[in-house]
């Protein structure tokens, strides 16, 4: 779609278009990012796709209604039934009332109980949701999840979990995490949220991540190979390039990665798998590790880090303590 098409037409025309474009199998990460871009760009582009949505959810109710018609078996005709007793216009009308009020309470948004899915120390969950979402919890993670007519909404506070969103622009999928809201039409990503530490990495398709009403901060648009970094509470965020954005996902395998990470965030993320507590003590704190730990076992992970790193390991049954190895 030219751009000089694309401002000929009307806002209606437009989102016909893209409702067609995201529903079809070939659609791309260019045409989600199109797409996001189109419906934030004015009010009217909003009303246009409403307005849309509502009559596609008709057009797919009604289609449901005579499918079923169709697969009815038949019937032979039957005698005439003795008329049934008139109703008054009163209950009638106070049955129709009746009717549009639990209507209206089953379809209006925000008033959907949410799920709670949450993952326990050392647990790793899989929660797939019916229209085709597959979420995976890290450890120590809670989430609540409602759907919504509108919307797919998800609460995340504490903890990390990896997110396969299936498509439906008709409802995107809205994720409240820190003071941010993470939007995504379809799409792969990682979200942790860790002691005031924010970090969304993206492997497939568009996610936008807005900052809540009142906070501190820009939009920002991210894709494949682009990970955000962000203190929860400040106005700064960060967004960079990796170069292996799938190991975001490792944690998933019970392997971590790290980086020229801190010895005190390998500690943290250890303590979160295993319940007997790893502690620092004196300037092990300033040590630095890279490489990959598998967290299947808590003796076997002192023990690599025994190898790769200048500590030494002192084990009891209530707790384990590091501190670092004396050359002298």
């Amino acid at each position: 779609m030219g751009t000089d098409q694309a401002d000929n037409r009307t806002p209606l025309e437009q989102a016909a278009d893209f409702l067609a474009r995201l529903q079809g199998d070939d659609a791309s990460d260019a045409d989600l990012l199109a797409f996001e871009t189109w419906l934030s760009a004015s009010p009217e582009n909003w009303a246009a796709y409403d307005r849309l949505e509502l009559l596609s959810s008709e057009i797919d109710a009604r289609a449901a209604e005579a499918l079923e018609a169709l697969r009815a078996p038949t019937v032979a005709p039957r005698s005439p039934r003795p008329r049934p007793a008139r109703w008054s216009r009163w209950a009638v009308a106070g049955a129709m009332a009746a009717a549009a009020a639990v209507a209206a309470w089953i379809w209006l948004p925000g008033t959907v109980a949410p799920q709670v899915y949450e993952a326990d120390r050392g647990q790793i969950r899989e929660v797939a949701l019916g229209e085709g979402t597959r979420i995976t919890l890290n450890t120590q993670s809670k989430i609540e999840v409602a759907m919504e007519r509108r919307a797919r909404r998800v609460v995340m506070s504490e903890g990390e979990a990896a997110f396969d969103v299936a498509q439906d622009p008709r409802r995107p999928f809205l994720i409240t995490v820190g003071d941010r809201t993470v939007t995504v039409v379809g799409t792969e990503f990682n979200i942790a949220n860790r002691t005031g530490r924010l970090s969304v990495t993206v492997t497939r398709g568009v996610v936008e991540v807005s900052p809540l009403a009142g906070e501190q901060g820009d939009v920002v648009r991210l894709v494949r190979s682009q990970r955000l970094l962000h203190d929860v509470g400040g106005a700064a965020q960060r967004v960079e390039t990796v170069a292996a954005p799938e190991n975001a996902f490792s944690w998933k395998k019970r392997r971590l990665i790290y980086d020229d990470a801190s010895l005190d965030q390998v500690v943290a993320d250890l303590n979160r798998y295993f319940p007997r507590p790893v502690q620092l003590e004196g300037d092990a704190k300033t040590l630095r590790f890279s490489g990959v730990l598998m967290v299947a076992d808590e003796d076997a992970v002192l023990r690599r880090l025994e190898e790769l790193l200048p500590v030494t390991v002192n084990s009891s049954a209530d707790r384990v303590v590091l501190r670092r190895r004396r050359t002298d």
